[in-house]
């Protein structure tokens, strides 16, 4: 013998499905729309000036990014330098270039060298040189005394650093260091 019940919603119950059901929906991504036949208006022109105003959670001790290690400074100064590489943000731990337009790295893993991208400027027109990036590191990884450098043990195992052209800048390791790509070249502190 089997039962049967009869299937009963008291008027609460389907008024509370419903708006469950209504909420559910509303939440759920629209549909994409179609682009209109309408021609689209030309792109506006940047404008350059003005002001940049965001929060930060922490204020910095100084705006030295070659001392500070505070994310205070990091946050919102490192979203407007570039460094030799950076983290590809589709393909995460790998490396893409940034200033690099490519790199190679010797078998023995003693020499690192980038070539620069043409064509990079400063934000008053200068050109980039790699006479320029090695002032940077010189900065980090030799600085002169009495200045503090945040991340000079990082990269404790160069041992020298050439611009042999305009466009190519070479690091001399000391020793093989599986993690300079990465935490080396593609930090966001490198700036």
């Amino acid at each position: 013998m089997t039962a049967r019940r009869a299937f009963r919603l008291s008027r609460r119950e389907f008024l509370a499905g419903t708006a469950a059901a209504l909420g559910l929906w509303s939440c759920s991504p629209a549909a994409p729309s179609q682009p209109s036949p309408q021609a689209s208006p030309a792109a506006e022109q940047p404008r350059y000036g003005g002001e940049l105003v965001f929060a930060v959670d922490a204020e910095p001790p100084s705006l030295d990014a070659h001392r500070e290690t505070t994310f205070g400074l990091l946050h919102p100064f490192a979203p407007f330098y570039s460094t030799l590489l950076k983290f590809d943000p589709n393909n995460y731990p790998n490396v893409v270039g940034d200033l690099a337009e490519s790199w190679s790295v010797s078998p023995d893993g003693l020499v690192y060298e980038f070539k620069l991208r043409d064509g990079v400027k400063f934000h008053d027109g200068t050109p980039l040189t790699s006479r320029d990036v090695v002032a940077t590191y010189n900065k980090i990884i030799f600085p002169p005394q009495g200045v503090v450098s945040a991340r000079k043990a990082l990269y404790e195992p160069v041992e020298s650093i050439e611009a042999p052209d305009s466009r190519t800048v070479r690091f001399k390791l000391k020793r093989p260091s599986a993690s300079m790509l990465t935490a080396g070249f593609a930090s966001p502190w490198n700036w």
